[in-house]
């Protein structure tokens, strides 16, 4: 999502189940609990949502293959 302005909009209560980008430091993250209003200040710019839910990727651990497909 983008704002007026071409940039892109940021979030500082990230939803479950979505795929987002930390522009300070260049990440990516898969959110798969609430974590409420817990992100400072830039906040993270959302870029989708995991097919198949949060469980899922719970269960997985610290390893597993992401596929990020262009919509």
């Amino acid at each position: 999502m983008t704002r007026g302005d071409g940039r892109a909009t940021r979030v500082v209560d990230p939803d479950m189940a979505g795929i987002y980008y930390w522009p300070p430091g260049g990440d990516i993250a898969i959110v798969y609990d609430d974590l409420g209003r817990s992100v400072p200040p830039p906040g993270m710019v959302r870029l989708g949502s995991v097919d198949g839910g949060p469980d899922t990727l719970a269960r997985a651990g610290n390893r597993f293959t992401v596929w990020i497909d262009r919509a």
